[in-house]
């Protein structure tokens, strides 16, 4: 199991932890997969956070919340040819409101068999 902690995030609702997301992921590739933890704490997060690799959880604790940086791209998680992933627990807040919304990619899941998601909140 691996932090994002340990990869750079400060959770702090201010700073831009996106990048670090994708290391901690990335880190697990090597080993054929694990878990990323996310801390309590607000994550702020613009884009995609690729996930390529197999057998990869993502899992939360209680309070830690991915948000949408003011302004950023609300797109989190691309699941893209990868199998066995799991993302548990999550709280992504997109940032986004109104009756006309065109486009919400918070999770896209594309030519990965066997994902989960549970006790996500979206």
């Amino acid at each position: 199991m691996v932090s994002v902690t340990n990869f750079g995030t400060k959770g702090d609702g201010v700073s831009l932890d996106t990048a670090a997301f994708q290391r901690a992921i990335d880190s697990l590739y090597s080993k054929g997969g694990g878990e990323v933890l996310i801390p309590k704490g607000d994550y702020l997060t613009s884009g995609y956070i690729h996930i390529t690799g197999h057998n990869i959880t993502i899992s939360a604790e209680p309070d830690a919340v991915i948000t949408t940086s003011p302004g950023g791209d609300f797109r989190k998680f691309n699941i893209s040819g990868a199998s066995g992933v799991c993302l548990d627990g999550l709280v992504i807040n997109g940032g986004r409101t109104g009756r006309n919304l065109q486009y919400v990619g918070t999770v896209n899941v594309y030519n990965s068999p066997f994902f989960k998601i549970q006790n996500c909140e979206l």
